[in-house]
């Protein structure tokens, strides 16, 4: 409700002025990005201008029709996951280039190749941005910020230092909810100038050709709608925030919620209620996390009212998850290969599973992976090597961090 939003938008004073207007008429994830103000500043100039994206459409979807069709598994999922979108609305029926060529005029389309990757027992759809050089186009002065595991203990260390300066409520308990946009990409529009860029290109086994969908709402594969959508939550927390008091934090469309356990899911609820009621934003029953002493977040297990030390948060990673990186490292081990990209994801993935090791030894020594990660040496070395295996010895611990709420 873009009316909605503009005008608590006017109460908070809002910086980022043209979020309404974004919600109205579609957000442009191709280009330089507008700036919003509520980012920290980081200047990204685009290596391919619209006009040459444009220019090279034709030359480009000649060599995608060319493609063979992507293995057996890869192409049963994303046929199947992109039908349940047609299903929904999101995703439009089927097209063919000819068809698009008469919409859209020869030449003045572009596709972006789908494929799908596993999540834990999920598989979640990938617009290749990046091969379909829609990421070349990205400009901004910004980048994003998220929350991360030690702000949930601030948030709580917080309201441990009020509840200790208010007469009888030393003895407090808390408690932590939390709750996800549903579709949260599809939710934010695309501008109509840029619609004929936001097609999705899939392999039709009964037709036995490429096919092509379109698609109103941005999608996840394309560096311009991460900070197009990261809009929407950082505007949605602040309301959360100055309107009603909730200390909520998010990372993209993932919301964490703390309160005090007297309050008996009052914050959880009015946060629910101002995101679908007040400004019109859905969020998904499936994956709400109702007010307790402890819940899943990023892949941690945050405790709040820990029994063996009530003035501390205790995270720990969850079932699971530091098994799934094994595996992972495990995968590199054997083919003695680590590219640039993987180096990256097992980076980040230790350094965030570290958050929940005591003295944050999980980080370990990363490194020849860390220099991997930038590009420097080869796919393979002994030095690596060793990093991976040291790695595999510290994620056999079982050490929960505890964070202190008092000094």
């Amino acid at each position: 409700m873009p009316h909605a939003i503009d005008l608590v938008a006017h109460t908070i004073l809002w910086p980022d002025t043209t979020l309404p207007a974004m919600l109205a008429v579609g957000a442009l994830p191709i280009g330089r990005q507008e700036r919003t103000e509520v980012f920290r500043p980081k200047y990204t100039d685009p290596e391919v201008s619209k006009e040459t994206f444009a220019k090279g459409c034709r030359n480009y979807m000649e060599e995608m029709m060319k493609k063979p069709p992507p293995g057996n598994k890869q192409r049963k999922v994303v046929m199947e996951l992109s039908t349940k979108e047609q299903e929904g609305g999101m995703l439009s029926e089927w097209y063919s280039k000819e068809q698009l060529d008469d919409m859209f005029g020869e030449g003045s389309w572009r596709a972006l190749p789908r494929y799908a990757i596993q999540q834990g027992d999920k598989w979640r759809l990938i617009d290749n941005g990046k091969s379909a050089e829609h990421n070349l186009t990205y400009g901004a002065e910004e980048t994003i910020h998220t929350t991360c595991t030690a702000a949930g203990a601030a948030a709580a260390a917080s309201f441990k230092k009020h509840a200790k300066n208010a007469a009888g409520r030393s003895d407090f308990k808390m408690s932590i909810a939390t709750q996800d946009m549903w579709k949260a990409y599809r939710q934010v529009p695309c501008h109509s100038s840029q619609s004929r860029y936001m097609v999705v290109m899939v392999w039709h086994d009964e037709l036995g050709k490429w096919v092509f969908g379109l698609t109103a709402g941005l999608l996840f594969g394309i560096t311009g709608a991460v900070l197009a959508f990261n809009r929407i939550p950082a505007f949605i927390v602040a309301v959360a925030r100055r309107w009603l008091a909730i200390p909520a934090q998010n990372f993209f469309d993932d919301f964490r919620i703390l309160d005090l356990e007297a309050s008996k899911g009052s914050a959880n609820r009015y946060f629910a209620l101002l995101l679908e009621r007040v400004l019109g934003w859905r969020i998904d029953p499936k994956k709400e996390q109702k007010p307790g002493p402890e819940a899943v977040f990023l892949g941690n297990r945050e405790s709040y009212t820990p029994t063996k030390n009530p003035n501390a948060v205790v995270v720990a990673p969850k079932e699971g998850r530091a098994e799934a990186i094994a595996e992972s490292v495990k995968t590199h081990l054997d083919t003695s290969k680590l590219s640039e990209g993987d180096a990256k994801t097992l980076r980040g993935r230790i350094i965030h599973f570290a958050g929940t090791c005591a003295g944050r030894v999980g980080k370990g020594i990363l490194h020849h992976v860390n220099a991997r990660a930038c590009g420097v040496g080869a796919e393979w070395s002994k030095e690596l090597d060793d990093n991976l295996h040291f790695v595999l010895e510290l994620l056999k611990l079982k050490i929960p961090r505890q964070i202190s709420l008092v000094r």
